[in-house]
């Protein structure tokens, strides 16, 4: 007998076509569409497949397939051990690899900032370190200025606490109750407010010496930027001066001294409107040197001597009230 499908011809024990898969019952040819699924046949995956195929179910055996009537439902095909909800889905897939490159790129990303941020932290550090030294080597520096400053101070004349009371190199000196007076940097102003003002400081000259070579102090007066016109000694009062008539920006004065012991002499410009105010004022400056009192000694023993710094206060020259005249030392 021949397939009703295909029409190859059949063998008498056959239950379905070899040729089709017709199923055969009783010597008639059954529709191929009853059976749920046809009997595949095992297919050989190629050997470079990595991925490992599923199962197939192999053929059914002639003997023990059961063959289905016409009008029966069709026969569940095996899954052997295969759940249902994988026959006949696609073979599975490997599980997708990692991505490892994000991983790195977040891990390097890390490292830099941690690398970065140490760093700012050591230049902060660093940094405040730095400031710390330059401030303690400042405040270093200034204290030492500060202790210089006050060797100055300690070294300058400066006014008594008693009124009318001058101090200066161990020395004290009374100013007549008549006069003004006004101490700046140990150099003391005296005036009359009307016909004389002078400057009033010591210094380490010895008078013996200036009397001898007069030209010593006169260069340096004329170092600090005053004219020189000429010099003599004068007694005044009773007292010796050695006057030196100078001109300043065309202000007329005199630079005097006068000596108070062996090494030192009391010395400064004195301004005058008349040839009586200079000689005035000298007589006050005689009066207050011969009354001074010695407080203490700071002047050198023999054969020892100290560096004299002669100062001209020039803030006097500026002083309008008192249109000074010249005075003829000779």
């Amino acid at each position: 007998m021949n397939c009703r499908k295909c029409g190859n011809l059949l063998n008498e024990n056959d239950t379905f076509c070899k040729v089709c898969g017709e199923a055969v019952n009783n010597g008639q040819v059954m529709g191929a569409q009853s059976v749920q699924q046809p009997v595949q046949q095992p297919v050989q995956q190629p050997v470079q497949q990595p991925v490992q195929q599923p199962m197939q179910p192999q053929m059914m055996q002639q003997s023990q397939q059961p063959m289905q009537q016409v009008g029966q439902q069709p026969i569940q095909q095996p899954n052997y051990g295969m759940p249902n909800n994988m026959m006949g889905q696609s073979p599975m897939q490997p599980a997708p690899k990692k991505n490892s490159s994000a991983f790195v790129v977040i891990l390097v990303i890390l490292l830099v900032v941690i690398v970065g941020l140490g760093g700012f932290i050591g230049y902060k550090v660093l940094s405040n370190n730095d400031t710390k030294q330059v401030d303690k080597e400042k405040n270093n520096n200034k204290d030492k200025d500060t202790e210089k400053e006050k060797e100055k101070e300690s070294e300058k004349p400066v006014i008594a606490e008693n009124k009318n009371v001058f101090e200066a190199s161990g020395y004290k000196f009374t100013i007549p109750s008549e006069l003004k007076y006004q101490n700046e940097s140990g150099m003391l102003t005296i005036s009359d407010s009307k016909t004389f003002q002078a400057n009033f400081s010591v210094d380490y000259y010895k008078y013996e010496d200036v009397v001898a070579n007069p030209q010593s102090v006169a260069e340096e007066i004329k170092a600090i930027g005053v004219g020189i016109v000429n010099s003599a000694e004068r007694n005044i009062g009773g007292r010796k001066f050695y006057l030196y008539q100078i001109q300043y920006t065309n202000a007329a004065a005199i630079f005097y001294l006068t000596k108070l012991d062996t090494y030192t002499s009391v010395m400064g410009v004195a301004m005058a409107t008349t040839t009586s105010g200079y000689e005035k004022c000298l007589e006050y400056i005689g009066k207050m040197v011969d009354d001074v009192n010695k407080t203490s000694s700071f002047a050198p023993g023999e054969g020892e001597e100290k560096e004299s710094h002669l100062t001209i206060d020039n803030k006097i020259f500026d002083n309008k009230e008192i249109e000074s005249i010249e005075y003829p030392v000779q």
